[in-house]
């Protein structure tokens, strides 16, 4: 099943780790809010978004099924 990356902005605390920890998948803006370089992460990928997704200080980030 295909699913995409979705960052919840209102609870973002815009801490930088996804960036920092997974830099070919989130990027940063000037603000420091996140940006996502993959939203349809696939093979490797789904385990860097896993580990991203475990490090986020404020669980904002998820994989959620492709509607």
């Amino acid at each position: 099943m295909v699913k995409r990356l979705v960052i919840e902005t209102e609870t973002c605390l815009k801490s930088g780790q996804c960036a920092f920890m997974q830099p070919t998948i989130f990027g940063l803006e000037a603000d420091g809010s996140p940006r996502i370089l993959v939203e349809k992460p696939d093979g490797d990928q789904i385990y860097a978004v896993d580990d991203a997704i475990s490090m986020c200080p404020s669980q904002s980030i998820s994989l959620r099924p492709l509607e």
